[in-house]
């Protein structure tokens, strides 16, 4: 064997040693992908999971009076800096409200559109038993016009989340419902499914062996 025929077989011999030390590095770069992928993809499915409960919680505590407390939107920023536009609030009824307290309380009659405001002026009839605040946002210039009967306050704010209201809110139409709820509820229904369904044919997989 000539000098030129054993250099050649040396390069060929490098070349292969490289491209298989290549392809290792690449199977184990994708290997490493593929489990990043699968640690975001978990991470995401449980957030939303987390998310789709809060939701619930929260559509359910806006409805209902459970354990005393209740969850409203605040829409505008009457109430800026203390709480933000699209901020949600927790209430809780009180006996006896006092001023610097916010409250929120009902806007009409329906007792369906609700106000959160900060109350200025507190109102007593001790003849006739009857309690009115007067109420006044704190980014707003004036007091509103109309007194609050303490007969349509809900509660007391506990505390604000900034920007929770807004997926709140949009959840209540047809179209957030729909995006917010029903699909991520599907998708997560499915999957689930799937992984039982994997399981069992595992497990019949392994007594068939």
């Amino acid at each position: 064997m000539t000098f030129y025929k054993l250099v050649g077989l040396h390069n060929q011999l490098i070349k292969g040693l490289i491209f298989i030390d290549l392809k290792k590095n690449g199977l184990f770069l994708i290997d490493n992908i593929m489990k990043i992928l699968k640690k975001i993809f978990s991470l995401l499915y449980w957030l939303v999971i987390v998310f789709l409960v809060f939701l619930s919680l929260s559509l359910f505590l806006s409805k209902f009076d459970t354990l005393n407390y209740r969850i409203f939107s605040v829409t505008s920023g009457s109430m800026k800096p203390s709480i933000k536009a699209g901020s949600l609030v927790v209430v809780v009824p009180k006996s006896n409200y006092s001023v610097k307290d916010v409250i929120t309380f009902y806007q009409d009659k329906d007792l369906k559109k609700t106000i959160t405001h900060r109350i200025i002026e507190k109102s007593e009839d001790k003849d006739n038993n009857l309690v009115s605040y007067k109420t006044k946002g704190d980014a707003n210039e004036d007091k509103d016009i109309k007194s609050v009967s303490d007969s349509v306050v809900i509660g007391k704010v506990l505390f604000s989340l900034p920007y929770l209201g807004y997926p709140i809110e949009f959840s209540k139409t047809q179209m957030g419902f729909v995006l917010l709820v029903v699909i991520p509820a599907t998708i997560i229904i499915y999957s689930e499914l799937n992984n039982i369904k994997s399981e069992l044919f595992k497990n019949k997989k392994t007594k068939g062996e």
